[in-house]
Parts: structure tokens; sequence; C-alpha cells
């Protein structure tokens, strides 16, 4: 995502290129992905987040200590992340004046910021805090990509609610109650969001299938899972066609990248040894930080530093966008270090206040 919004903020639109070379067409494919990076992480935080409810450690769930958890993990980033937008977007209206909240740079950017004025009042900061960003209140400031944000609150509260009403062993009347308050929040909430929780749920699915061994032999062979990666590749491309309907081609790339998971569930060699894969590690932990801090920035540097200019690809401006990616990654490493990295102390603090 943070490529892909970078691309966008540096460079002129694929549109604009006079007989792109086949390397620049792959440079724009792969950095053209930040909405395909969205259903990719709502399939890994299904498979991640549904095993801490249909699997939990310590063999109980706890509704208190779940909740606890997930908005821990969330409000530690998100407080600060929404200060931070705050801050650089009155500097930058200080520095570049009024077209910086009037939607002058849409244009310019695939996400934003959104017209007619980018909106900081209390309303939609505290709106903002408690997900109802989208449904509503406008996302903060200009921080558009936080749209995604509620998706993911809500369906956190939408599968355990789900598990309970469906799963056995439960009193009836709880298990009525349970479906009949989702029922209320999926008919309360957008029909995006609740249309895309099933992307979400292949995340779920994956943690049934993978609950089998025995039916998955087939998965650990190499030719598995390089079969499942050219399905990824191909819904990529296929998605990148704008040929289906936006929905069912994000369902598809999540059939995909489901199919991938299922095979890579299977015994491995460990790269986290490697210094490979303790930066691929870093980059996973700090992931939310880079998320909920990089478009402000984005915006701010394009706006107050380039004047709001793109431009096209040459050794000049892809040495720009290689150095703004760095300078982005280490605002992102800092944020992750001051606030992302200390979401245990948070949640182990609030567990003790609250037990």
């Amino acid at each position: 995502m943070l490529i892909s919004h970078l691309r966008a903020f540096v460079l002129v639109d694929y549109a604009l290129l006079d007989k792109p070379s086949v390397p620049l067409r792959l440079f724009y494919f792969v950095t053209g992905l930040g909405h395909e990076a969205v259903v990719v992480f709502f399939v890994l935080s299904g498979y991640f987040v549904s095993r801490t409810v249909s699997q939990p450690s310590g063999g109980q769930w706890r509704a208190a200590d779940y909740a606890i958890n997930r908005l821990s993990r969330l409000w530690t980033v998100l407080v600060p992340g929404l200060l931070a937008t705050l801050l650089l977007d009155w500097l930058g209206a200080q520095l570049s004046g009024s077209s910086y909240y009037q939607g002058a740079l849409i244009p310019l950017y695939h996400s934003g910021p959104p017209a007619p004025q980018i909106p900081l009042d209390a309303w939609t900061f505290f709106g903002n805090l408690a997900f109802l960003q989208t449904i509503a209140v406008p996302t903060y400031g200009d921080n558009v990509p936080l749209w995604s944000l509620a998706n993911e609150f809500w369906y956190y509260a939408l599968f355990p609610l789900l598990f309970i009403g469906i799963a056995a062993g439960r009193k009836v009347l709880v298990r009525l109650l349970a479906l009949s308050v989702a029922l209320a929040l999926m008919l309360w909430l957008p029909a995006a969001i609740v249309e895309a929780f099933g992307i979400w749920l292949l995340g779920y699915a994956i943690t049934v299938i993978g609950a089998q061994p025995q039916r998955l032999r087939w998965a650990a062979h190499a030719s598995a899972k390089w079969s499942a990666a050219l399905l990824v590749l191909a819904a990529l491309m296929l998605a990148r066609s704008h040929r289906l309907d936006q929905m069912l081609s994000d369902y598809l790339l999540g059939l995909a990248v489901a199919a991938l998971l299922i095979t890579l569930q299977q015994p491995t060699s460990r790269v986290t040894d490697s210094s490979f894969g303790r930066l691929m590690e870093l980059g996973a932990e700090m992931s939310y930080s880079l998320y909920i801090f990089h478009f402000p920035m984005l915006s701010f540097i394009a706006c107050v530093v380039l004047g709001n200019r793109t431009y096209a690809p040459n050794a000049q401006s892809m040495l720009l966008f290689a150095a703004l990616l760095g300078l982005v990654l280490l605002y992102g490493l800092g944020a992750y270090w001051l606030f992302e990295r200390n979401t245990y102390r948070v949640r182990t603090s609030l567990l003790r206040l609250f037990r």
C-alpha cells in the first residue's frame, strides 16, 4: 500500500506514459497493487484473529480478554497516528495554503484527500477512534487509507458473535442472542463492509481446513505451492485488468491467497534465522505503523516539498522515489519503535486493570 501511494504522489499515472518499456510496465504493475494488498491483509487477518476465538490459548475464550487484546492492538498505534495526521495536515495547510484542504490533490493521488475539505474536527477524530469512519464520519484528515480499519474492527466484532451463535456447546439462548446481535450489526453496517466480510472469513476457512492434516498431504508438495502462487499471480493480473466487478475480483484474489496459505501451512524450512528473514519479520511487525502513519506524511511531502507535481519516470525521478521510500520507511520505523512495539505492555496493563 505504501509503495502504491508513493508512486501516485511522485510519478505520473500509467495512462500518461508514451510507449512504456516492459520493465516500466512491470514496475507500474507491482506498485499499483495497493487495493489488492488490502485484500491479502483481510485474508491474513481472518486467519490469525479467528484462531484466537476458535482455538484460544488456554482452551477457554474470554470476551473481555479478546476485546482488550484487539483494542490495545489497534489504539496503541491509532491514537498517536491520528494526532500525527492532525499535526501534519495543519502544518501543511499553514505552509502551502488552503489548497491542502480543498481536494485539489484528488486528480494527482489515487487515495484522496477527499473533497471538499479534509475534516480535522473533534467529532471526526473520535469517530475514527470508535472505528466509525465510512459509517458515521469520514476518515480523519487526509488519512484516507483508514477506511479499511473500520472494516477490520467490525469483522473483529462480527466473527466471535457468529462463532458463538453457530458453535455447539453453548446455551440456546446465548446462541440466539449472539446471532441476533450479529444480524443487527450486519443490517446497520454499510453494504460494502458486509460484502467484504466473506474475504476475511476465508482466513478462518484456512484454519478449519488446516485442522485436517491427513487430508493435506498434497499441500506439502512443491508443485502445490507453485500452483497456488501462480493462481495468486493470475488473480492479481485479472484484478489489474479491471475486467471484472471489483468485489468479484477481490473474492477471486482472496480465494487464491487462501489456497497459497494452505500450502504454506505445511512444514518447510525456516528463514527467520537469516538476515533476510529477520528483515521480513521486522517489516511484518511494523506494517501496522506504516499503514497508519504513511499517508499524511506522503501528502505533506508532495504538497509542501514537491509542490503537487508528479514526474515522468526517469533516473532522477526514480532516485527521488527511492529516497522518499527510505524516508517514509524510517518514519514508520520510528512510529513502530515509539508505539507499536509497546503494544504488549499496554495490553498487559489493561488486562491487569480489568481482571
